[in-house]
């Protein structure tokens, strides 16, 4: 089992008024099937104005994605994360789009996992693009990597709810 990071902030490219552009910027990323972003500045540029309105499949459209498969979880427990990630795993669509909220203080995040069997790859806007690689029988697949970070959202951001989309 191995996870490659490339580092990648969002931060870096928005200018000091700018909101975090993480929804769209995934949505890009996914219709790019899981290249890194390029042409940055045009990028960031839509991916600030796509921002503010709210993840809808107007929104996958506009990326030329289709939604497929989408769910609700409010994780509180280990078990509950694992029923989730048991779900997804059926579903027929491997492009995921996952996005963390809480309605208290109306924070978010979002990041995306493209499932490739031993050659997966996920982007989070904040922190990186992997590569995430993995032999059957190992004991690691990528959806562990998106338990991972599904974990370390609710406990270092006190995200209440995270939603996913699966799309083509």
């Amino acid at each position: 089992m191995g996870v490659t990071k490339i580092p990648f902030d969002q931060n870096r490219y928005l200018k000091k008024d700018d909101p975090g552009a993480c929804n769209a910027l995934v949505l890009e990323w996914l219709y790019n099937r899981g290249m890194p972003l390029q042409r940055l500045k045009w990028t960031m540029k839509r991916a600030v104005g796509v921002h503010d309105r709210s993840v809808s499949s107007e929104t996958f459209g506009e990326y030329g994605l289709v939604i497929t498969n989408a769910d609700i979880f409010a994780g509180q427990s280990l078990d509950q994360i694992e029923e989730c990630m048991n779900t997804i795993r059926s579903w027929r669509g491997k492009k995921l789009f996952v996005g963390f909220s809480n309605p208290a203080d109306k924070s978010g995040h979002a990041i995306g996992l493209i499932s490739r069997g031993s050659g997966s790859v996920g982007f989070d806007p904040n922190n990186g693009y992997y590569r995430i690689e993995y032999q059957a029988g190992d004991g690691f697949d990528e959806y562990d990597w998106l338990k991972k970070k599904i974990l370390g959202a609710r406990l270092k951001h006190f995200y209440t709810e995270f939603l996913i989309y699966g799309c083509v």
